[in-house]
């Protein structure tokens, strides 16, 4: 449905400049290699809108593939997060921290983010935008000494820090008073329940960690998260979405930038940060 509308609104506004293009004025202003790109624009848009009534989820708008619909739950966000006991959060536009209510539903949360986390009780650990680290208990923000690239909350905070390394930035994990470092380097971290990290670096590889050293994992990603159950999803160098079964990657289709995992499945931001997706338990097999 929702893709139907965005079909309708861009059908409705190159039907606007055709009337228009009958003008004179507009006729002299248009080459004519123009006036044959709007009208190859305008008759694509309609076939698309014509697959979006004849077979819903089809159209190439749609967040869907391999017969996996992902439910569209807000408009923007620039980064996403999503907690154990299944509280949302994103960052929205100018860095505003918004909370998952359900259906279509939001409500500001106080504070300004470029990066988010969330506690397992659902408590948001943010980056600023001088990347310094914050996490907010008591009604109020409390800073964490050091400044982070990527952050993750699973059974231990764990960030990306600043100094750069051969593969990215370095790993650390907090201990309650001060950051370990982790040997390797990355761009991205989601951690599971038992504090174990998932890395992606620069170059998109990525590695879990198992116990003393991190080990390679196949495939290449933009993001990644871990659930609260251990199912670890990324998004690919395609844009899509893909859940490790424990021998490879099994595509969900969308297209998407960032991705967390709640218990009640991932949800993820869009490639151009114009909508928050979920997909169900129901569609994850």
């Amino acid at each position: 449905m929702e893709c139907r509308m965005q079909c309708k609104m861009q059908v409705k506004r190159w039907r606007n400049w055709s009337l228009k293009a009958e003008t004179k004025t507009e006729r002299l202003v248009l080459s004519q290699a123009q006036h044959d790109k709007y009208l190859a624009n305008f008759s694509n848009l309609l076939n698309d809108l014509l697959k979006c009534h004849k077979h819903p989820g089809h159209c190439p708008k749609c967040p869907k593939i391999h017969g996996k619909s992902w439910e569209k739950i807000g408009t923007w966000a620039y980064d996403v997060a999503a907690s154990a006991r299944g509280h949302i959060m994103v960052v929205g536009k100018g860095k505003s921290i918004w909370s998952y209510l359900g259906g279509r539903r939001w409500k500001r949360f106080p504070g300004v983010a470029r990066r988010i986390a969330l506690s397992p009780d659902g408590r948001p650990h943010i980056i600023n935008a001088h990347s310094q680290i914050w996490y907010r208990h008591g009604g109020r923000y409390h800073k964490i000494p050091g400044y982070a690239m990527d952050i993750s909350y699973g059974g231990r905070i764990t960030i990306i820090g600043t100094n750069v390394e051969t593969y990215g930035f370095g790993i650390y994990q907090w201990m309650g008073r001060h950051w370990k470092k982790l040997p390797g380097s990355g761009t991205q971290v989601s951690v599971d329940y038992h504090g174990r990290p998932w890395i992606v670096n620069k170059y998109h590889y990525i590695f879990r960690w198992a116990g003393r050293k991190f080990i390679h994992v196949p495939g290449k990603a933009i993001d990644i998260g871990v659930g609260v159950k251990g199912d670890v999803w990324i998004i690919g160098t395609n844009h899509h979405a893909y859940k490790w079964t424990g021998r490879g990657w099994k595509n969900y289709g969308g297209n998407f930038r960032r991705i967390d995992v709640g218990p009640k499945g991932p949800v993820a931001t869009a490639w151009n940060h114009h909508g928050v997706y979920l997909l169900s338990k129901q569609e994850i097999k």
